[in-house]
């Protein structure tokens, strides 16, 4: 469904069938109060996308970039599709639950790894080691920001380094599906995250 965020998009992995497009739009029609119409079209859209990612994924012509582009190609898609069959007021719930709207504001990053090892179905070996990475990299970071040797043009570089780095690291922690799944989480965390979320 396109409307699945980055966690059930991971749940949706590994419980492949059918049972999942009919869980996810029972959760919103529940947690929305979405009338007969709207559950059916939000079925109806949830089936579309999953089968569109299934052919996306069986294509193995594909480089894992394009991949990703054409994913979020989709996930751009499912926004617009689904404020069609929202109203206002609906859509402003969905998208403050799905984003972790109400829980434990204290803690967003804590949040952010706990969605993460649900979406990536990491073990908490996995979750340990990308916590020490992002320790690590967030350390960087900060050394290059305060640098006052450093210039201006050369502190992009710095950084994009420093990201490269973490990349290098996260396929040495990570499967390669879970290398993948990664990669779109983080677009799509970084799309609705600019209003405030991880550094």
């Amino acid at each position: 469904m396109i409307l699945v965020v980055a966690a059930m998009n991971g749940s949706a992995q590994k419980h492949p069938g059918s049972a999942m497009p009919e869980k996810q739009p029972q959760h919103m029609k529940s947690v929305l109060s979405l009338s007969d119409e709207q559950y059916e079209r939000v079925k109806a859209l949830n089936e579309k996308f999953r089968a569109a990612q299934a052919s996306l994924l069986a294509d193995t012509v594909l480089t894992r970039e394009e991949v990703l582009l054409k994913r979020k190609r989709l996930m751009d898609e499912r926004d617009v599709d689904i404020k069609d069959i929202l109203t206002g007021e609906q859509y402003a719930k969905w998208d403050s639950l799905r984003n972790g709207g109400g829980r434990n504001r204290r803690s967003p990053g804590r949040n952010t790894m706990e969605a993460m090892k649900e979406a990536l179905d990491l073990s908490d070996e996995q979750v340990k080691e990308i916590q020490a990475l992002n320790s690590r990299v967030a350390g960087k970071m900060r050394e290059v920001r305060t640098d006052s040797a450093m210039t201006r043009e050369r502190r992009p570089a710095a950084m994009k380094n420093i990201h490269e780095e973490r990349r290098a690291e996260l396929k040495k922690i990570l499967t390669d599906a879970q290398y993948e799944k990664l990669m779109v989480y983080e677009d799509q965390d970084r799309r609705r995250g600019r209003r405030g979320g991880r550094p």
